[in-house]
């Protein structure tokens, strides 16, 4: 993975670019980002957190094998970083100087509130 502009990252496998990642908000800055798994992946946010489906359509943006999978809620200021931890729990830092974990995309969330799945 890797940034190719303020507002997008490029997904690649050997070398070649499989899918772009971008925040469903125009001109929305993407500050971290982070692979999961072969077809998971997760961005951070001048808005938020948005997981990803890597081998799914999005009828919305007609992306070819991306699906926007999950926006979590819960953040006020911007996702400016991520980890994945040892028990798959997403946790993230923000410019309000507060951290929040959230059980890794597999369950409904304990500190965020999905919107969408």
């Amino acid at each position: 993975m890797g940034a190719t502009s303020p507002y997008t990252v490029a997904v690649q496998e050997k070398g070649v670019t499989t899918a772009t990642l971008k925040s469903p908000f125009r001109d929305d800055r993407v500050y971290c980002y982070s692979l999961l798994s072969r077809d998971r992946a997760v961005i951070g946010t001048a808005t938020g957190m948005y997981l990803f489906d890597l081998k799914a359509a999005d009828p919305r943006t007609g992306q070819t094998g991306v699906r926007l999978s999950r926006v979590f809620r819960g953040h006020n200021g911007a996702v400016t970083s991520l980890a994945v931890s040892e028990k798959n729990y997403l946790v993230t830092g923000r410019t309000t100087r507060r951290s929040r974990s959230a059980p890794g995309c597999r369950s409904r969330s304990l500190s965020f509130d999905p919107v969408t799945r």
